[in-house]
């Protein structure tokens, strides 16, 4: 243990909560491991080890150290772009079912959101009558809370088209946030009662005439009828 070296750390992280970070830039690595250790006052990776052993909340202050949020509201246009063409084929390969998507390392949640309004976008123009459940995860319990708040940097008014920016997004000061047809009000969702949609979008049910309504209790998870993204940590094995 007293010759561990930054690999043997990885490969403990990984054994013991099945976090993966050793594929990152050493450089990244090490440069934010040694805030970790300086916090724990722990002057090598063993002592580290060992702090996590003793301290299990130490590995969700270390992936929310070690997690790199580089997002945006349709960052990846190329991406999107593909997204755009597969979707009215899977809506009718689909069939009756409802949509469903998962959106792994959502970060403050920019991609999920993106996604939902593509995908509602698609709905609307075809007068789908579909349900759309999208599942956000992210690692980092900071960033969740700040995606669960919808509310998004003010440059993501640059980011998207202004029909879309009216239909989906409400003004909030200098920041736009995730507007009903999407979240309904994701604020009063708390860390046991996140958001999950059951709600559907069709002719009679267009984005701009949603009114988000509160939904059953479902074993813990609350429900609105406005809500089409679900924002919680990825489950562990």
């Amino acid at each position: 243990m007293s010759t561990m070296g930054l690999q043997d750390l990885l490969e403990k992280v990984h054994r013991d909560r099945q976090l993966d970070f050793r594929q990152y830039r050493q450089g990244t690595l090490t440069r934010r491991l040694r805030r970790r250790l300086k916090a724990t006052r722990s002057g090598t990776y063993a002592g580290y080890a060992r702090a996590l052993d003793s301290d299990p909340d130490e590995y969700d202050r270390l992936a929310n150290e070690l997690a790199i949020h580089v997002t945006g509201f349709f960052r990846d246009q190329a991406a999107f772009r593909a997204l755009r063409e597969i979707v009215p084929a899977s809506l009718v390969a689909n069939g009756t079912k409802d949509v469903g998507i998962w959106c792994a390392g959502c970060a403050m949640g920019e991609e999920p959101y993106s996604v939902a309004t593509l995908v509602l976008e698609v709905c609307r123009e075809q007068d789908a009558n579909k349900g759309l459940q999208i599942l956000a995860t992210d690692i980092d319990g900071r960033a969740l809370h700040q995606a669960r708040e919808g509310l998004l940097p003010r440059k993501a008014a640059q980011q998207i088209a202004p029909a879309l920016l009216e239909r989906y997004l409400v003004p909030e000061g200098a920041s736009p946030r995730i507007g009903p047809p999407i979240v309904g009000d994701s604020r009063s969702a708390t860390a046991s009662q996140q958001p999950v949609s059951r709600s559907r979008h069709g002719p009679g049910n267009r984005p701009e005439n949603h009114q988000a309504s509160p939904g059953p209790d479902l074993g813990g998870i609350t429900a609105w009828g406005g809500q089409r993204v679900s924002l919680r940590y990825p489950t562990r094995g």
